[in-house]
């Protein structure tokens, strides 16, 4: 869920629909289980292979507010 705009690998998101299917479970079980956004996996349903290129340019991103927020917001139980 907190990818911050980095692709996930072709072969993990296969492996993530192959679990949802497998164990028939929904799009939020699923992205419960794997920490990521139920959107993702619907356009992974309708489009597996990542983009390869981007329609806007790259945004300037504050390394230490990243970091802030990346901890806050965590989906590892510690």
């Amino acid at each position: 869920m907190y990818n911050f705009g980095m692709t996930y690998p072709l072969k993990f998101r296969q492996h993530v629909l192959a679990i949802k299917e497998k164990e028939k479970l929904t799009y939020a079980e699923t992205a419960t289980r794997f920490c990521l956004g139920t959107a993702s996996l619907m356009r992974w349903a309708r489009r597996i292979e990542p983009c390869q290129t981007r329609d806007k340019p790259a945004t300037k991103i504050n390394r230490a507010a990243l970091i802030l927020v990346a901890n806050k917001k965590s989906c590892i139980k510690r």
